[in-house]
């Protein structure tokens, strides 16, 4: 009797290990991301290779025999796949860890937003600048914006409204102010386009807005996440206000569509369980 009950004991067993390796992995990852949005590189380090060696020891435990048949299996079997889709963002967010060092400076919007808010607008650099042509001989400020009926009939006749990139409303995360407005140009940033008479004059070559439109790496999202969908250009959103005006950023961009895999912590909790993004907005 008692050679009988070995079996069904050692599946109970590999069941709960599974359950266990699976709950101790996310709770260390999950102190990972923590750690690593708030800059904590070693600490974000330690807490990832924590993870990763419980999702190794939950992959491995035996659950493809004939006889892990019934509901519990299939749970196992399924937290199991989840731990392997994490296991590669794990490593790749462990390897640029490994190769990046603490930045020099931080932009200014930066250093304004608390500890632990996820950055909206990211640091740009100094030192690259692209090739400006020479601003328009003119500048055109119109004394009132176009009616609902032109711009639709603009964009109907294939031409877009013409709208400077940084006219349109940004969604603005908790706690973090978008960039102040200046005449100028300061702290690195540069101007990309003019509003003028006959249009929009982009002061920046097409190589530009191509680099700038591509979409950040996943593993910046998190290690578990996951990207559904990706159309990596020529997408083009359009921004439609209360009174019927139409506008558009002056440049197509991407479009992304993530979930996230770990949807029991307690992190997972406080955010979406997959968003969409649209041209880095």
């Amino acid at each position: 009797m008692e050679q009988l009950r070995d079996p069904v004991m050692q599946e109970d067993a590999n069941i709960k290990a599974i359950n266990e390796e699976y709950t101790k992995a996310f709770i260390f990852i999950n102190k990972g991301l923590h750690a690593d949005e708030l800059g904590q590189k070693e600490e974000a380090r330690s807490y990832y290779k924590q993870g990763l060696d419980h999702l190794l020891q939950g992959v491995s435990i035996p659950s493809q025999d004939p006889a892990c048949v019934g509901p519990q299996w299939e749970s196992a079997r399924q937290m199991q796949q989840k731990m392997k889709e994490t296991l590669q963002n794990v490593r790749t967010r462990l390897d640029i860890l490994e190769q990046t060092t603490p930045p020099v400076g931080a932009s200014p919007a930066a250093m304004d937003a608390p500890a632990g808010v996820s950055k909206l607008y990211p640091p740009i650099p100094s030192t690259e600048k692209p090739e400006r042509p020479p601003p328009p001989s003119a500048l055109f400020v119109p004394s009132q914006p176009p009616a609902a009926d032109e711009s639709v009939a603009a964009a109907s006749q294939g031409q877009l409204p013409s709208m400077s990139p940084s006219s349109a409303k940004p969604l603005c995360l908790p706690n973090e102010a978008p960039p102040a407005y200046t005449p100028q140009a300061t702290n690195g940033h540069f101007t990309v386009s003019y509003g003028t008479d006959s249009g929009e004059f982009s002061s920046v070559s097409e190589d530009y807005y191509r680099k700038c439109t591509q979409p950040p790496p996943l593993q910046n999202l998190g290690v578990d996440a996951d990207e559904l969908i990706l159309i990596p250009q020529g997408v083009q959103i359009f921004f439609v206000t209360p009174d019927g005006q139409v506008s558009a950023p002056s440049y197509p961009g991407y479009l992304r569509i993530v979930r996230f895999l770990d949807t029991d912590s307690e992190m997972a909790q406080n955010r979406p369980p997959a968003f969409l993004q649209v041209t880095g907005k």
